[in-house]
């Protein structure tokens, strides 16, 4: 394809594209807010609304990250047709209103409808990031910008939770700042309600964006045919759905383990609300960090010694990593020796997030490229949604009063990462020639 720039695209050597990209990753950390913050709240909710393990499984994965996948297609289709600008406000206007309407649910049903309409406004965001990189960069800039993506989205996340730690911890104090209809509201409720404020006021910034109203054509569509997709999948499908797989069971795994190790930590071990905070901020940001210098280093000794493979090792050593460490946390037996665990687990991981995209770029054709990607994204979204609910069923079933959370979700990550394993390695038999045949 052309790497020319195309009239109007925004040069990459000012600094308008970055700042852009800057605002562009700010509001989609903004969106993901929500997650980490429910986690902290989840005792609060529970005791609340009368929940079990398996209905906080239902309302923080099935509900939001199905409706997100169902919602991330139509909403890409918007984009390629609307003011993108409307569509990103229009996004993270959806968001706020969902998080405002999880703060006011009565009941578990209540709650698990406005946790979907919250997947189904963060849902665009990320796409539509990925789509306006292209045209905001050109060669080496463009590929640092990807890079970036990553980078930032795993180190944000990691503030994140510091953030929304200091936030669960004091929504008590800024009940007085709130109307009076609200000010008598559960300290989490308010936490929530908190969260939401900014949105309008994002949404309304989107509008402001330097971007494009609509995408440039890409090559395939100005020549007038199709990509071939259903050719490249009647061939190469083995190799594509054995990546997608493997790729979709270690998003599985540590779906599970993020989302109730933090909250077994509080509810078995005792820890505190900013204590889980600020060890899944370090945990994060460290794992991230280390993963950053790891994938770099073991790349370039790959190259020299695998090359066209690298991706597809690394993200074996990452699900083999996260499957040798898991089942250690359940002989953890305080806070601090599950969070280390769980850092290494997330070092495991991070370095498997650092090379998909690179291994899926690869694995697929430009003219189709993506389609077959969003179908591995909506892929993702699904497991997600599948995993807490699956762990907070097991843990309901070996005990009501919930004081197996650890063991369920050990149990559930665990089984997902030998399949993950299983399905890479299948993979790594047939990725090269796969590569070689899309990129020849």
């Amino acid at each position: 394809m052309n790497e020319q720039s195309p009239s109007g695209r925004l040069g990459g050597a000012s600094l308008v594209p970055w700042l852009t990209l800057l605002l562009l990753l700010m509001m989609g950390l903004y969106t993901y807010m929500d997650r980490p913050l429910m986690t902290l709240l989840t005792e609060d909710m529970r005791r609340a609304l009368g929940m079990s393990d398996f209905q906080i499984g239902l309302v923080q994965g099935l509900s939001f990250a199905l409706l997100a996948a169902l919602a991330s297609y139509p909403i890409a289709w918007a984009a390629d047709r609307l003011d993108r600008r409307w569509v990103i406000a229009g996004s993270l206007f959806v968001w706020a209103v969902a998080i405002f309407l999880c703060a006011i649910a009565g009941s578990f049903t209540e709650l698990f409808l406005a946790s979907a309409l919250v997947g189904v406004g963060e849902a665009g965001l990320l796409p539509i990031t990925y789509a306006l990189i292209p045209e905001l960069f050109t060669g080496q800039a463009r590929v640092l910008a990807n890079s970036l993506v990553i980078l930032f989205g795993r180190v944000g996340s990691g503030a994140v939770f510091a953030i929304v730690g200091v936030l669960a911890a004091n929504a008590h104090s800024a009940q007085q700042w709130l109307p009076d209809s609200l000010a008598s509201l559960d300290p989490w409720r308010t936490a929530l309600i908190l969260l939401a404020i900014p949105g309008p006021f994002l949404a309304l910034a989107a509008l402001g964006l330097p971007i494009r109203r609509r995408p440039l054509e890409v090559e395939d569509q100005r020549s007038g045919h199709k990509a071939p997709i259903i050719s490249y999948l009647r061939v190469h499908w083995p190799a594509y759905g054995s990546f997608a797989l493997g790729i979709g069971l270690l998003v599985f795994a540590m779906t599970s383990l993020m989302s109730f190790l933090p909250v077994a930590a509080m509810r078995q071990m005792g820890a505190s609300q900013i204590y889980v905070a600020n060890a899944m901020s370090l945990a994060t940001i460290v794992g991230m960090g280390l993963a950053f210098v790891l994938v770099l280093g073991i790349s370039a000794l790959l190259k020299r010694r695998s090359p066209g493979r690298e991706p597809i090792i690394l993200l074996l050593v990452a699900s083999g990593g996260c499957l040798l460490i898991a089942p250690f946390i359940l002989l953890t037996s305080t806070p601090l020796q599950l969070f280390i665990a769980l850092g290494g687990v997330f070092l495991c991981f991070s370095i498997g997030a650092m090379s998909f995209p690179n291994g899926l770029q690869e694995l697929t054709p430009v003219d189709g490229r993506a389609r077959l990607i969003s179908i591995v994204i909506m892929g993702n979204f699904g497991m997600t949604a599948l995993a807490q609910p699956i762990a907070g069923l097991l843990s309901d079933a070996l005990d009501k009063s919930g004081g197996k959370l650890l063991v369920a979700s050990i149990a559930v990550a665990a089984t997902a990462l030998v399949l993950s394993v299983i399905s890479l390695a299948f993979c790594a038999r047939r990725y090269a020639a796969c590569v070689k045949a899309v990129q020849s």
